[in-house]
């Protein structure tokens, strides 16, 4: 049985879930359909999901189930969203002459929110993003902040816009304004800036570490 559900955990529906759980541990008590709708995952994922984590040692049921060993978890969640979710959310790449064009923009206007970088950016003086996220659940929304910024596509350009994949909700924050800091510190260590380690270490250690406590 343990290999039959091994590694379902960290297929992009599990990651999505691992997500919501780690934001809203109320998940671990909620029936398998209730799951499937508000995370937004096949119902016939969540089972073989939950199988894995439990199967893992990331569940522990003694009464009342609870995430453990959540340091190692999140730990590989970071890899797994990083190398098999967030390619999967791109909606297109663009780049700009003016390389402070970010500065000035607004996305929340479009319903979008500023990646990693540029968020720890503009709180740290001596940061400069090196790529530029930015997340949007609208195309359409998307498409009105890349012209209304100038960017132009580009499959190679330095802006990369996703597409959200989780609900504000259960998201860690109601404001739908705002970015979880698992994604925040995700798009950190994901840099070829090597100033942002130091930086990811020290965000890890301001708005992670009390995700992680067992």
């Amino acid at each position: 049985r343990q290999k039959r559900v091994r590694g379902r955990a960290f297929n992009a529906a599990g990651l999505k879930l691992i997500f919501a759980i780690f934001n809203q541990p109320q998940f671990l008590h909620a029936s398998y359909r209730d799951i499937s709708n508000k995370v937004n995952i096949a119902l016939g994922s969540v089972g073989p999901v939950m199988d894995d984590l439990h199967a893992s040692g990331y569940i522990l049921d003694e009464g009342e189930k609870r995430l453990v060993n959540k340091k190692r978890l999140f730990e590989r969640w970071v890899d797994g969203y990083l190398e098999k979710l967030r390619p999967k959310q791109i909606m297109a790449c663009y780049s700009s002459d003016n390389e402070n064009w970010w500065k000035n923009a607004n996305p929340t206007d479009f319903h979008g929110v500023w990646g990693g970088e540029v968020i720890i950016s503009k709180s740290t003086p001596f940061m400069v993003p090196e790529t530029i996220s930015l997340y949007f659940s609208s195309q359409r929304k998307q498409d009105e902040f890349a012209r209304f910024c100038g960017l132009e596509e580009n499959e190679d350009g330095n802006i990369c816009v996703y597409r959200s994949f989780w609900a504000p909700s259960y998201a860690g924050d109601d404001n739908e304004d705002s970015l979880s800091p698992m994604i925040v510190y995700s798009d950190i260590v994901d840099s070829i800036n090597p100033g942002s380690w130091d930086v990811a270490k020290t965000f890890y250690g301001e708005a992670i570490a009390h995700l992680l406590q067992d």
